[in-house]
């Protein structure tokens, strides 16, 4: 009875084509998934994924920025001690400062960031020292090679600044910055062409040569002010600032760049240096061009390191 009983069986699940069950030991033939089985494996899978997309997940590890063993990497200082630099703790900034390059003595932020807190501090020989250990570890940066050529303009070392303003214009020529910083340094040199070349570079003819002018007022070296003018208003016939300027010194002469710029005012149209001459209302000499952008300046916290000229 048994053996009828698996015979019976088998047949039932055969193909219609199949013989039937002769003997206990004839060849199964293959098993054909009903509809009901394969609807229980699919409600059995998807409720294992939806379990698995409900259950929760462990919190990942926290690690602090570029921290290879759990530890705070030098980021962390770095940011710290802008913190404190921007809110005029300069002791505290230094610390974490020093923190940072105990960790990486190569961290080029931490380099800078030191720097330009020795630079503002007025401690030069300190700040170019960590410039130049800035400099041998990443020699292409130009923002690094701009701010040490300005820390030796402000020690004086003419030769060495202009070296680095250099370097850092081979570097990244786009930027108007690091030109104009270069063209200041040629001024003060009395090196008007290469001045002259590095304004035009970075505005063109006719306001590289007007604010070369400006920067030529300041000098009180009227009669290339004079000539740098004329070329801008050649370039440019619209550009009646430089008109206003040629007119000025045209009248004026030499006392007109002895007069005191606007303290704090920014200039009107933001591709100039300078604004044009205020309007005469009484006698030339109780008016006065604003006060232009560019100068070397001392280095921020944050951010270039001195104002750049309008772009």
């Amino acid at each position: 009875m048994p053996h009828k009983l698996f015979c019976s069986v088998a047949l039932a699940l055969a193909l219609p084509a199949a013989i039937g069950c002769t003997s206990t030991t004839a060849k199964k033939p293959p098993t054909q998934q009903s509809s009901l089985d394969k609807m229980t494996a699919s409600l059995k899978s998807g409720a294992s994924k939806m379990v698995a997309a409900i259950k929760p997940k462990p919190e990942p590890k926290h690690v602090p920025l570029e921290s290879p063993a759990g530890k705070p990497g030098p980021a962390v200082f770095v940011a710290a001690a802008q913190m404190h630099e921007s809110s005029g703790n300069f002791t505290e900034a230094e610390a974490n400062y020093r923190k940072a390059l105990d960790i990486d003595a190569n961290h080029v932020d931490a380099l800078v960031g030191f720097a330009r807190l020795e630079d503002r501090q007025g401690n030069f020989e300190a700040a170019t020292r960590f410039y130049q250990r800035a400099i041998k570890k990443h020699p292409k940066n130009a923002s690094v090679r701009n701010d040490l050529g300005l820390c030796y303009h402000r020690r004086g070392m003419m030769g060495d600044a202009t070296r680095e303003l250099k370097k850092a214009v081979e570097l990244d020529g786009d930027n108007k910055l690091y030109r104009n910083n270069l063209a200041a340094a040629f001024v003060e040199q009395g090196k008007y062409n290469d001045a002259a070349a590095q304004l035009i570079a970075a505005h063109g003819k006719s306001v590289g040569n007007y604010n070369l002018g400006y920067l030529l007022t300041q000098r009180k070296d009227n009669a290339a002010a004079l000539q740098h003018f004329q070329a801008a208003a050649q370039a440019d016939p619209k550009l009646t600032a430089a008109q206003e300027w040629i007119a000025r010194l045209s009248t004026d002469g030499p006392a007109y760049a002895s007069y005191a710029a606007v303290p704090g005012a920014a200039p009107a149209n933001a591709a100039y240096v300078a604004q044009r001459p205020a309007q005469q209302q009484s006698a030339p000499a109780q008016h006065a061009p604003q006060a232009p952008v560019i100068s070397l300046g001392t280095p921020q916290p944050q951010g270039d390191p001195m104002p750049p000229l309008p772009r």
